[in-house]
């Protein structure tokens, strides 16, 4: 299944604020002091984490530091993360955020290192997924591997906005997911953000979690495309020939089926009722279709019509 918004992971430099707007959300930050702004200046104790963190995430090699500059509109804080030739590895690990595979979410975060970036290595923004026991979902049958990233093996010598989008499962049946879905048997998440196998200093602002308005994503997307590719003129197009049409010719039939399938389209764009993920999705995907079809039978009816005119003027002669 193809899905045109699956991974943003874009990469925006200096944008305007801590996290970007692009997407309506249905609620606040799930990352708690994701922009380390309720932490104390200064070292993080070794082994310990900042305020909202559960615990550094390898070894306790006290690496850590929050430091003054933060991200564009992210307060005045961030993270620090040093890794050396003693210790290439260090970071945080956040705690079991409870999730609804149902739902849809956006990951995000902003990034950089000091000096020149490495030849390997870099840093790491991500979550591990877990279900309602707290076992690791593993990505597909027999793999262990329960971890996918918005940004990995990075290294921006700016500060750097990373994103993802997170739309169910699709295919929940074959017991895999991809870096872009939440799995199926999930229920809760922790966020990772590692600086890993390198020797140098990064920085992460601005670590954020939020439930995403699909709907609203989708419904937005559906209209703006159907009015980019002209369809409202399409569609008077061929309803105007349509009118020098017999209603029993094939073509006419199958302008009248896309016509409703249109109408029907648009119906659900505008409708207030709630509708699982899954079926905006399949909107989106079918909305692609069938402007392709349209623009199409634009010509198919001229060419039918046509031809009938030629016909009937042969006969008249």
């Amino acid at each position: 299944m193809q899905r045109q918004m699956g991974v943003l992971a874009v990469a925006l430099l200096l944008a305007a604020g801590c996290i970007a707007q692009q997407l309506p959300t249905l609620g606040d930050n799930l990352i708690e002091n994701g922009s380390f702004e309720d932490s104390p200046l200064g070292e993080v104790a070794r082994g310990e984490a900042p305020e909202g963190w559960d615990y550094e995430a390898y070894g306790p090699s006290g690496q850590l530091e929050i430091v003054a500059g933060g991200a564009p509109g992210c307060g005045e804080k961030c993270l620090k993360v040093i890794t050396d030739a003693t210790d290439r590895r260090s970071g945080l690990h956040g705690p079991m955020l409870p999730i609804d595979p149902t739902k849809a979410y956006r990951q995000s975060g902003w990034l950089r290192i000091e000096g020149k970036p490495p030849r390997g290595g870099g840093l790491y923004l991500g979550r591990a997924w877990f279900d309602a026991e707290g076992k690791p979902v593993g990505s597909r049958p027999g793999v262990e591997s329960n971890y996918t990233y918005v940004a990995g093996s990075v290294s921006p010598q700016e500060w750097t906005y990373y994103e993802q989008l997170l739309l169910p499962d699709a295919t929940p049946e074959n017991g895999t997911y991809r870096p872009d879905e939440v799995p199926a048997q999930a229920r809760f998440l922790r966020i990772w953000a590692l600086s890993f196998e390198w020797e140098g200093t990064g920085y992460f602002d601005g670590l954020a979690l939020e439930e995403i308005d699909y709907a609203a994503v989708a419904r937005d997307q559906i209209s703006d495309q159907l009015k980019s590719e002209g369809i409202p003129q399409v569609r008077a197009d061929i309803q105007q020939t349509l009118k020098s049409l017999p209603e029993e010719s094939k073509v006419a039939q199958r302008a009248t089926k896309l016509l409703g399938d249109l109408d029907a389209l648009q119906r659900r764009l505008e409708a207030a009722e709630q509708r699982g993920i899954s079926e905006w999705i399949a909107d989106r995907e079918a909305a692609a279709g069938l402007i392709t079809g349209l623009q199409r039978m634009r010509w198919e009816v001229k060419i039918e019509a046509l031809l009938l005119a030629a016909d009937a003027q042969a006969g008249g002669q």
